[in-house]
């Protein structure tokens, strides 16, 4: 499985927003769309709560990267995790940038994608930057689409997805 964490959502976003909170580093964050300040606990903290240790860590995160650089960084490393584990099946999730390159790199080595929270449509190519784009371009790419709600499942209908290859789910996030 392939998850991301949506960035754009987020504004003024460094290394000043990290801080300790009961011996756990922690991110404050501003939504935009809920316009509140947020907690999130770093990434590796997490796995560490639940001794939880992934099997490839892409490591992808730089400061200041264009989407161009992570998108190329991203399809680097996971071509390389295709050729070395072969899966039958790879999971995404979202409408991340990360979500459409891993299931990029799957499709260049023929593998099977399973995308998680398809058929989130604005019709805007540019609202959400980019996530609408890498929604779309997600949607060609996998061969099962995993729908919150009917109204998506009715959005990838439209987009001439096969009935039979959509399953409505629920929300993720709840």
């Amino acid at each position: 499985c392939f998850t991301g964490q949506r960035i754009s959502d987020f504004m003024n976003f460094s290394i000043d927003n990290i801080r300790e909170q009961e011996g756990f580093k922690v991110m404050d964050i501003f939504q935009q769309k809920g316009q509140k300040t947020v907690t999130i606990p770093m990434l590796d903290q997490v796995l560490e709560i639940f001794s939880i240790k992934p099997d490839f860590d892409l490591n992808l995160m730089t400061h200041d990267q264009s989407l161009a650089d992570l998108t190329a960084r991203c399809i680097s490393k996971v071509d390389g995790i295709c050729k070395k584990v072969k899966p039958d099946l790879l999971i995404v999730q979202g409408d991340t940038t990360t979500t459409f390159t891993a299931a990029l790199a799957a499709f260049y080595n023929q593998v099977s994608v399973a995308h998680v929270e398809a058929g989130l449509r604005t019709y805007n190519k540019y609202s959400p930057f980019p996530e609408e784009t890498n929604r779309r371009l997600s949607t060609v790419i996998s061969d099962l689409h995993f729908a919150p709600t009917q109204s998506n499942k009715n959005s990838l209908k439209l987009e001439n997805i096969p009935e039979e290859n959509i399953i409505v789910t629920g929300n993720t996030v709840i």
